[in-house]
């Protein structure tokens, strides 16, 4: 039962961030692009109405969207690994930890498209690190 709650969390986590950043941001990724064009220009417009009344803060609408996206990957991580500490789930936990961290120090040197943020860069690792209360010493 616990898996299938911190799947879920993890879902939510998810969504929360592409709706944060699909709502709340101009830029587009090129997977929110088609996302954007693929759902009715109805629903996209009223979603769009809706976030303009949250007046969220720019760490919330910039950060928080890493953060959660690297909580929901290393959250589903330790759900493939049974929410248990081990040396294969915590090298998999590292693995998918560092790729988000590569990509924003990539984005640093122009590498990928992107700009780099030190605010990003700590919401990623709060969020890999938040994901470890989910887990049971084995």
């Amino acid at each position: 039962m616990k898996k299938w709650v911190a799947l879920l969390i993890s879902c939510v986590s998810l969504i929360t961030g592409v709706l944060i950043y699909f709502t709340q941001r101009d830029v587009l990724s090129p997977v929110l692009y088609y996302l954007k064009g693929s759902l009715p220009v109805s629903f996209t417009n009223q979603l769009q109405e809706v976030s303009a009344f949250l007046n969220l803060p720019g760490w919330v609408i910039h950060a928080a969207p890493d953060g959660l996206w690297m909580f929901a990957l290393c959250l589903a991580i330790w759900v493939i690994w049974d929410l248990k500490r081990s040396r294969k789930g915590m090298r998999w936990f590292i693995a998918s930890g560092s790729v988000g961290i590569l990509f924003e120090f990539a984005q640093a040197f122009d590498r990928i498209p992107g700009v780099f943020d030190w605010k990003d860069l700590v919401a990623m690792i709060l969020g890999a690190f938040l994901s470890i209360f989910f887990t049971i010493k084995s």
